[in-house]
């Protein structure tokens, strides 16, 4: 064989080694599978389980040389949990690289229009790799939901109608916590106002949003009649909400001028309302001229409140309410005889959430003692610190001082 044939023949073996290589590596390999299909690996799944998934659902066409560049670029020991989006044309290498690198394609998670707990779980473990046994557990855990202020009944409540764009194999507690997310984001300090103007909880104006969305759907006459009601409805709220704002003002302006006068009003108007005796005693050593105004305005809510569910729940006979001045500190104590109640199962209600939220943003605490059948003692504690410049500042009388600031 002369020169120039082995010339040609070194020159053959090069080209069929690319043409070799270019197949097994860069030229099609997928199935029959349209435009795209998707390879879902679950967590804890083997390499050869992978295989034989891409076999049975024929992503690929030739499955060993799939095995043979994944041999290759090691992807045995490299599988990553994840659902993957294979597309027509795609090559070995192509193939190997994503899974090997972990590049999966996102679920855009849709929710909207999940009425139950069950609809929730359902909606959520077949899109995603979350377990419905683990999910259900999570949503009836109450120490779990209570980070956002829901109990297990309320779950609906958590989810915002909204796109979702989760990894499929994200951990069904990572799941929930970015739904949670969601809310948290939508409840602003503003938004959780307006619902407390209206005595609402968060999961009450979810629930009359969700009937309201429910009938404005619907077209038959009777859906048309209820439409027109909750119109009506709605706007005699939306005039609730101008009033109270109205009043809200005007009280702030009288409990400013005189809070022990407004105090007492209070007190005389209750005695004509509520069927238990009512004692209320007022420390005169307390200089309510130096607290600050919006303090006062807590301490008057508070009372609000106590007596609502006094009136409401307590069935007492003997009802007391007490300003007293110890040391550094304001303490007010509401006691009743009434029949108490299981704080453990209670202390979420909105009523002692409020009342709570209100002494603690003027720097004070609360506390409960109750028990079923042996009355309760609410007690308010306010630090007195130093305010007595606060008036004499322009501009600034109205701002609570908390801790010395």
């Amino acid at each position: 064989m002369n020169k120039k044939s082995l010339q040609l023949l070194f020159l053959a073996v090069i080209i069929i080694s690319v043409g070799f290589v270019y197949i097994k590596f860069f030229s099609s390999n997928t199935g029959n599978i349209g435009e795209k299909k998707y390879l879902f690996i679950r967590t804890g799944q083997s390499y050869a389980q992978v295989v034989q998934t891409l076999k049975d659902s024929q992503l690929v066409n030739n499955i060993g040389s799939f095995e043979w560049v994944g041999g290759l670029f090691k992807l045995k020991s490299n599988i990553h949990p994840g659902r993957y989006e294979i597309s027509k044309g795609m090559g070995n290498y192509a193939i190997v690289n994503m899974l090997k690198s972990g590049r999966q394609k996102p679920v855009k998670l849709v929710l909207n229009k999940l009425r139950t707990k069950r609809d929730i779980i359902k909606k959520l473990s077949s899109q995603l790799e979350a377990d419905s046994v683990e999910l259900n557990r999570l949503f009836s855990d109450p120490n779990f939901l209570s980070t956002w202020n829901i109990d297990t009944n309320q779950v609906q409540c958590l989810i915002m109608p909204a796109t979702y764009e989760l990894y499929w194999n994200t951990p069904a507690q990572k799941v929930v916590e970015k739904i949670a997310k969601a809310h948290e984001n939508f409840w602003t300090a503003d938004r959780r106002s307006q619902a407390k103007l209206l005595n609402l909880s968060i999961p009450q104006v979810i629930t009359i949003a969700s009937i309201v969305e429910e009938e404005t759907n619907k077209n038959d006459e009777k859906a048309v009649a209820s439409r027109v009601v909750f119109i009506d409805e709605l706007k005699t709220l939306e005039q609730e909400i101008r009033e109270i704002s109205h009043d809200l003002n005007s009280e702030k302006t009288a409990v400013f001028n005189n809070f022990v006068v407004m105090v007492t009003h209070f007190f005389e108007t209750q005695k004509t309302v509520c069927t238990a005796v009512i004692t209320f005693a007022m420390d005169p050593k307390i200089e309510w001229n130096w607290v600050d105004n919006m303090a006062k305005i807590n301490f008057y809510r508070i009372l609000q409140e106590a007596f609502q569910n006094i009136n409401k729940h307590a069935n007492a006979q003997n009802v007391s309410a007490t300003f007293t001045k110890v040391n550094d500190l304001i303490q007010l104590e509401i006691k009743d005889d009434g029949i108490g109640f299981n704080y453990a199962r209670k202390k979420k209600g909105i009523g002692l959430q409020n009342m709570n939220s209100r002494i603690n943003n003027s720097g004070g605490n609360m506390q409960i003692e109750t028990e079923i059948g042996s009355g309760t003692l609410l007690k308010f504690e306010l630090p007195l610190i130093a305010i007595k410049t606060i008036n004499l500042i322009p501009n600034e009388k109205d701002n609570p001082v908390v801790n010395g600031r």
